[in-house]
């Protein structure tokens, strides 16, 4: 496998990647192989039929496979190789595989930047300094307080209170007739 990086624009990198055609042909063989322990073609006993048969009937799917299996498999060697980590998914160009060629395909994803610090020694920052309020503690004491509330029945009989939560049901009467949506 030969593996070419390029830098493209910034932060954009090119990952130009190229397989023998030794591995190509040995993954085709392999889904070929695969494909035909599964299918049951007419005629023949199933995983019986003859791989030229599943050639000609499979080869439009077995070169998507084969280009996903080898992208995968070469695309991460590729990466530790060039000791480089993509920060989001890349976007791949490649052409269909042949099984007498070379398999050539592209990556196209965008990396960290490298950050170097300069003069960081003696800065002087400005700290800011914290004044307390008694009266934010005390308010911040009674939203505590009122978070943590739980609400009793009130079983005495007494009138209500400012702080009292009370529930109403009330019919609405106009003239001694009730009153068209004046009920809840």
């Amino acid at each position: 496998m030969k593996a070419q990086l390029s830098t493209t624009a910034g932060l954009q990198r090119k990952l130009e990647i190229e397989v023998p055609k030794s591995v190509v042909a040995n993954s085709f063989s392999k889904v070929y192989e695969t494909i035909q322990r599964q299918v049951e073609i007419k005629g023949f006993r199933k995983g019986k039929a003859p791989l030229s048969t599943i050639k000609t009937m499979y080869k439009d799917r077995v070169a998507g496979d084969v280009a996903q299996d080898l992208i995968q498999a070469h695309y991460t060697l590729a990466l530790k190789e060039q000791s480089i980590t993509p920060i989001n998914y890349p976007e791949f160009e490649f052409d269909d595989p042949s099984e007498t060629g070379d398999f050539k395909f592209s990556a196209l994803f965008e990396v960290r930047p490298t950050v170097t610090a300069k003069k960081w020694e003696g800065l002087e920052v400005e700290k800011e300094k914290f004044f307390f309020k008694a009266e934010q503690m005390q308010k911040s004491i009674d939203n505590i307080r009122n978070s943590h509330a739980k609400q009793v029945d009130v079983t005495e009989s007494r009138p209500a209170l400012m702080t009292d939560v009370a529930i109403i049901d009330f019919d609405g009467f106009v003239d001694g007739k009730p009153l068209e949506h004046g009920a809840g």
